[in-house]
């Protein structure tokens, strides 16, 4: 899996009224099956233990790694403080090419999010150690920095 491009969507768009994240996401054919990610999901869990259920109620088609950026992604903000709730993967016309939305409300923190994500959904198909509590820190210390506060 690699991100191929990502971008800002700084208001209202074609998925949410809500400002997000859209990223390119190619996955190889052996990526695109989710029976294939069950050791992954455990893997993923053990280092997120918050990170809530990855198949969304009503999903007919496979579970991607795609699928498992977009709801880390996603997770991460939550667990920094950050009120977002919308997630999205949309296949593409290219054969394993997704479309993974992300709401956001502080840009940076989505970004930085994106990037913790994609290092933990990598230290989990390698079956390899990674510091979440770190990462978690870092994100609420950038959240806490960012953020507007009540009198503004």
């Amino acid at each position: 899996m690699h991100i191929e491009r990502t971008r800002a969507l700084r208001g209202p768009n074609l998925w949410s009224k809500n400002t997000s994240l859209e990223m390119l996401v190619v996955c190889e054919e052996s990526e695109q099956i989710y029976d294939r990610h069950d050791a992954l999901e455990t893997r993923i869990r053990s280092l997120l233990p918050n990170i809530g259920s990855i198949r969304a109620t009503g999903l007919e088609h496979n579970v991607t790694l795609a699928h498992f950026l977009a709801k880390l992604t996603l997770s991460l903000q939550i667990e920094a403080g950050s009120p977002v709730a919308f997630t999205r993967v949309v296949d593409s016309v290219n054969s394993g090419t997704f479309r993974v939305i992300v709401q956001y409300e502080e840009e940076e923190l989505a970004r930085l999010a994106l990037k913790k994500a994609e290092a933990i959904l990598n230290a989990a198909l390698n079956n390899a150690p990674y510091d979440t509590e770190a990462a978690l820190a870092e994100l609420k210390e950038l959240y806490e920095d960012i953020k507007m506060g009540p009198s503004t």
